[in-house]
């Protein structure tokens, strides 16, 4: 994300942006990481790696922190229904 603020809302606009990323997890991690695997890394390298990476991603679905973050953020009856 590309982002130009004046100098007095640089704080503000980083702690929105580390919100924005850190708010549920890295959910592209894994694709990235297979697009670069391919000249980086064998397959076992990155099975094992993918292996790890879902269950910390169960893990994290399930911690106190994310759940802390949606029911502060989450507003689930302001959504538009498809």
């Amino acid at each position: 994300m590309n982002e130009v603020v004046p100098e007095v809302q640089m704080d503000e606009a980083i702690r929105q942006a580390v919100a924005k990323v850190t708010g549920a997890g890295v959910i592209s991690a894994g694709a990235n990481r297979k697009a670069l695997r391919a000249g980086q890394e064998s397959l076992d390298q990155f099975r094992q790696y993918m292996a790890l990476y879902c269950r910390e991603q169960g893990n994290c679905h399930f911690s106190p922190g994310l759940i802390a973050n949606l029911e502060r953020n989450w507003k689930a009856n302001t959504r538009k229904r498809d």
